[in-house]
């Protein structure tokens, strides 16, 4: 038996407005789900950064205080260097600390090396702040 017009009509419009809320729906959690996958990579950025900037502060965060001399630089380190000499700055101490110290942003300009031993005149300690 065949259904008539208007209830055909009554039963297409009756399941349309679920049908298209269900679309919505999952069109909605696609949508959020692409949301939280940008949200976590954006958030996975930020932590990467922030832990890029605080090895960049203990790494050289001594360099942005003009106030701190080298002794106490190398005493709150702990490293195993003799200052000799206060103009022009030189400092006696091993191959490794001087690399350390290298690699913390203490740049020297002329060095001599002899039996593990290091005598190196560095550049001025804490560096000129330019304003």
């Amino acid at each position: 038996m065949g259904q008539s017009k208007l209830n055909s009509f009554i039963l297409f419009h009756l399941f349309k407005l679920p049908a298209v809320l269900a679309l919505v729906a999952v069109g909605g959690l696609l949508c959020s789900q692409q949301i939280m996958e940008k949200a976590d990579l954006y958030e996975n950025l930020v932590r990467a950064k922030q832990e890029v900037d605080q090895n960049q502060l203990d790494n050289y965060g001594h360099l942005l205080n003009p106030n701190t001399t080298l002794a106490d630089f190398l005493k709150s380190h702990s490293l195993n260097a003799t200052i000799t000499s206060a103009d022009p700055l030189e400092i006696e101490t091993d191959l490794s600390t001087m690399q350390n110290l290298e690699q913390m942003g203490i740049a020297c300009q002329e060095a001599s090396f002899s039996s593990n031993r290091v005598t190196a005149t560095l550049k001025p300690y804490p560096p000129p702040t330019f304003k």
